[in-house]
């Protein structure tokens, strides 16, 4: 085997994955972007998702009945972000959505199971219910469950 054809073949293989990166990279932020301008939020970064309060608020838009004033809306350590994961965890059980919930990593803020179950919800969303960003007020919907 040419010791220059590996090299070449290698580089090429190299490049690729940049590109893929970049265009996954691409792929998160239009979704992050997606979802604060859904939510009137302000996630600077996939990993930011980790509170579980932008999920929450996805399936409660899509007629889940998130019981958002259980939520911590300003989590302090990972045992609170863990409790708004279970909590939607138990939603999405009652309602029969099936998906597996890698609790532990997305309180973790865990880039790629954020990133993953990021694109779930924009995909379920519009799927289940097209019309959300029309019908459904997040901050009316975060403030009500916080004056309560």
């Amino acid at each position: 085997m040419n010791c220059s054809h590996t090299l070449h073949s290698f580089a090429s293989t190299a490049h690729m994955s940049v590109r893929a990166l970049k265009n996954r990279s691409q792929g998160r932020l239009a979704l992050l972007s997606w979802l604060n301008e859904f939510l009137d939020m302000d996630y600077a970064k996939v990993g930011d998702l980790s509170d579980g309060v932008g999920y929450c608020q996805v399936f409660d838009a899509c007629g889940a009945k998130v019981p958002l004033g259980k939520l911590n809306y300003s989590p302090r350590d990972k045992s609170d972000r863990v409790a708004n994961m279970k909590l939607l965890e138990r939603v999405l059980r009652h309602h029969n959505i099936a998906k597996d919930l890698p609790t532990d990593a997305l309180a973790s803020g865990k880039f790629q199971a954020n990133t993953e179950f990021l694109q779930f919800c924009f995909d379920y969303l519009h799927k289940t219910y097209p019309n959300a960003n029309k019908t459904y007020n997040a901050y009316e919907k975060r403030r009500d469950a916080i004056v309560k």
